[in-house]
This record gives structure tokens, sequence and C-alpha cells, in this order.
């Protein structure tokens, strides 16, 4: 972060090497994450001449419809493609969405020096609403059962009303999800004060992050 907004670099420093024993969790990690992201991408494109006066959030259906695109590929294309449980796809697009709070965080610290909230104003929900609609996308479109004893995931349409609910199964599934969104959220509560001392310093951000003069 601090690489980032003081020297205009987006990493700690170059030719950052990766301990092999992390390179293969790190590199499924940060895969389903970027296919995440791209999959949302592709949503607004599927979303192009859509109408979302009826929805119930017009103003944030569109980012909504993108976030549900965005799960389906990924957990779909994670289970046909790379042969891995729908945990790692749910756990790229919940790692995006942490990366984007912690961004969102760390700019209002070396900004304003305190955290404004996130209320989900405009055209974009809050990341922890976001976050929740993801798991809620995944049960509302996924089944997963087994077929001669593996684990099998099938793609079902449910009723409109359909509502989730809470049982062994999505509460384990959203916890391994959960797992590297809540380390990247620990390693915040130790990035947070460096970064407030250095608003207080009054250290000089990188010329990308200062606002042009009127």
């Amino acid at each position: 972060m601090e690489a980032y907004f003081f020297k205009g670099y987006p990493r700690a420093f170059s030719n950052e090497q990766v301990p092999g024993e992390q390179q293969l969790p790190l590199a499924l990690l940060i895969g389903m994450a970027e296919r995440w992201i791209i999959g949302h991408e592709f949503g607004h494109g599927f979303a192009a001449g859509i109408e979302w006066k009826g929805a119930p959030n017009p103003s944030q259906a569109e980012e909504y419809f993108a976030d549900d695109q965005a799960t389906i590929l990924t957990v779909q294309s994670a289970d046909r493609l790379d042969d891995v449980p729908p945990e790692f796809a749910l756990a790229g697009g919940a790692f995006a969405l942490a990366s984007i709070e912690v961004f969102r965080r760390a700019f209002y610290i070396v900004h304003f020096g305190a955290i404004l909230p996130d209320d989900g104003e405009g055209t974009h929900p809050s990341n922890e609403a976001r976050a929740v609609r993801l798991f809620e996308t995944f049960e509302r479109f996924f089944e997963v059962g087994t077929q001669q004893g593996q684990a099998r995931l099938a793609f079902v349409i449910r009723a409109n009303d359909w509502k989730p609910t809470a049982n062994d199964a999505s509460r384990l599934c959203r916890e391994r999800s959960s797992y590297w969104p809540d380390v990247l959220f620990t390693l915040w509560d130790h990035v947070q004060p460096r970064l407030l001392k250095d608003f207080e310093d009054q250290r000089t951000l990188h010329r990308m992050w200062r606002p042009e003069p009127a």
C-alpha cells in the first residue's frame, strides 16, 4: 500500500519472490479473482439494453446483475475447466471484493486520516453487500450432489421468491470461501496504523493520487 500510494508502484518491491510452496494456491486464488472480475465486466455487456426501472434497486441493479454473472461464470468454469470445488471460485470473488474494500479504506486513510463508511450510494452497492450476494447467488443457481462417490455441481433455476436457507453445507462453504478474505482483513488491521502515521506525518502522495490543480 505504501509503495502504491507514495511511490506509484503497485507491488511492495520489484522482483518479488513467492516461496515455492505458496505459488500453487496463490496462483489459483489470483486466477479465480481475476476471472471473477472479468466475468463481472462481461455481465455489464450482457446487461446492455436492459431496463432496470422495475427492479427493487434500479440504480444498483446492473451492478448486482454483473456480480451474479461473474459468480455463475467463475463457478462453472472452475468446475468444468479446472476441476476444483466451488469454494475456490467463490474465494476468488470474495477476495476480489475484499481487495477493493481494503483499497477503499486505505485510500481514505492516506487522503483524510479516517475511513468513511461504505454506504453503497450511487450505482455500486457496498462491498459487504456484494459479498453477501455472491454466496446467495451461488446457493440460488447451484446444487452440489454426489455421483459415483464424486461431488457434482448442477446448475438450477429456482423460483423468483426463493430465499437462502441456512444449513451445515452452506455454512461450511461460506467458511471455506471466506478464509482468504479474512486473512486479508487481518493483515489490514496491521496496515491501517502505519498508513495513518503516514497521513499524520504529511507524507507526500505520489502525483497519480494527488488532485489536479483547479
